[in-house]
């Protein structure tokens, strides 16, 4: 049997075909010539693989994977974490912009917040603002940032149908009260109609920017977190920006109702209650201003 020349051998190929002739029987000689054109078409040792030249140089068609997308703002009552201000450790929440839509709403004076200065810091109306809310019997609040100022969050109380704050301990309780029955006709009253609960919480918010309140509302548990992201003081450097002639303060009122304990609240909107009537019904109104 004849082996057709190679224009090219490898080194070890004719010695491996020879070796094949003289001690295998011929049926397995077309193997071993097999195995000589298999060691010519390897590329010897450090030499790099041949390329199809109809491959070689053919540009990829296809396009690159897209960017990851980028997170938009906080939606839908949740506040983010990313920290407006740092500066020695300090971080603070940012609210959520734009706000959700309040059941109402009220610009303050700015004579209110300012204490009728010419000169004053984000930091001292802040002050003015959370003694409002310690004149008025509220306790701990929660600070947030917005644009260009801050927004200061109140605790979720219960309310009357009028704004007025319910009695102690009910008043800061998240259940609904149980109600008081004195004689047969309340007992009456009580079986045959759900005993609602009434709810709301108060922001006020310092910014140089128009508001317009996101189209969502807020339910009541996110209203009710808003407490617990904030923070318990403004950081240093935010405080020490000056509250300028462009600052407005307004009042962001978010009342929510619960039929009974076995149905979700609700947000009221529009409130049947004017804002500036539950600021004045929560002693905020007259707390702010009381002169200082």
């Amino acid at each position: 049997m004849q082996l057709r020349p190679s224009a090219r051998r490898h080194p070890r190929a004719p010695v491996a075909v020879a070796a094949c002739r003289r001690a295998l029987p011929l049926g397995l000689l077309a193997f071993c010539a097999a195995c000589g054109r298999a060691s010519e078409q390897a590329p010897a040792a450090g030499e790099p693989a041949a390329v199809p030249p109809e491959t070689a140089h053919a540009p990829s068609t296809e396009p690159p994977p897209p960017p990851p997308p980028t997170p938009g703002p906080p939606r839908n009552g949740a506040p983010t974490r990313r920290p407006a201000m740092a500066n020695g450790g300090e971080e603070i929440a940012r609210f959520p912009w734009p706000p959700p839509r309040p059941s109402d709403l009220v610009r303050i004076p700015s004579e209110l917040v300012t204490g009728g200065r010419a000169e004053v810091r984000l930091g001292e109306a802040a002050g003015r603002l959370e003694r409002a809310f310690t004149d008025a019997g509220y306790g701990r609040l929660g600070y947030y940032s917005a644009p260009d100022g801050f927004v200061l969050v109140s605790r979720m109380e219960q309310i009357r149908d009028d704004g007025t704050p319910r009695e102690l301990p009910v008043r800061w309780s998240a259940d609904i009260a149980p109600p008081r029955l004195f004689g047969l006709s309340d007992y009456l009253r009580a079986l045959f109609s759900a005993n609602p609960g009434r709810y709301r919480v108060i922001a006020f918010v310092v910014t140089t920017r128009a508001i317009r309140p996101d189209a969502e509302p807020a339910t009541r548990e996110q209203a009710a977190e808003w407490l617990d992201a904030g923070a318990d003081a403004l950081p240093a450097p935010l405080a020490a920006q000056s509250y300028t002639p462009a600052h407005r303060t307004t009042a962001l009122v978010y009342e929510f109702v619960r039929p009974s304990s076995r149905v979700a609240a609700e947000q009221v909107r529009p409130s049947r209650t004017l804002a500036r009537t539950h600021l004045e019904r929560a002693g905020l109104w007259a707390a702010l201003e009381a002169p200082r």
